[in-house]
């Protein structure tokens, strides 16, 4: 339970890492396949929802750098990074998050 909780913590992280200083909105799905993550929601300037088979974890997120997001859920706290695209890399356990479109 608390590795998914760290995963779930890390996608939230990339998710913020997107939006960078303007500010991380909207949700962010998987491009993995495999992914245990479905998506990463950024709801106004610090809150992140983490989707994984229907079930839904709520945290916190901030921005670290300018290409970087701090991310907690669940006590457990990730740092992600946005990547050239504006994706969300959450290393090559929880995968990649694009924002929808």
């Amino acid at each position: 339970m608390k590795l998914k909780n760290g995963l779930m913590l890390l996608m939230l992280a990339m998710c913020f890492l997107t939006a960078c200083e303007s500010g991380l909105r909207g949700t962010y799905k998987s491009v993995d396949e495999n992914a245990w993550v479905d998506e990463i929601r950024f709801i106004g300037s610090d809150k992140v929802e983490v989707i994984s088979s229907g079930m839904v974890k709520e945290g916190t997120f901030k921005m670290t750098d300018h290409n970087k997001v701090r991310v907690t859920v669940a006590g457990d706290t990730q740092e992600l990074t946005i990547d050239k695209d504006g994706c969300i890399d959450a290393g090559s356990f929880l995968g990649r998050f694009c924002k929808e479109k």
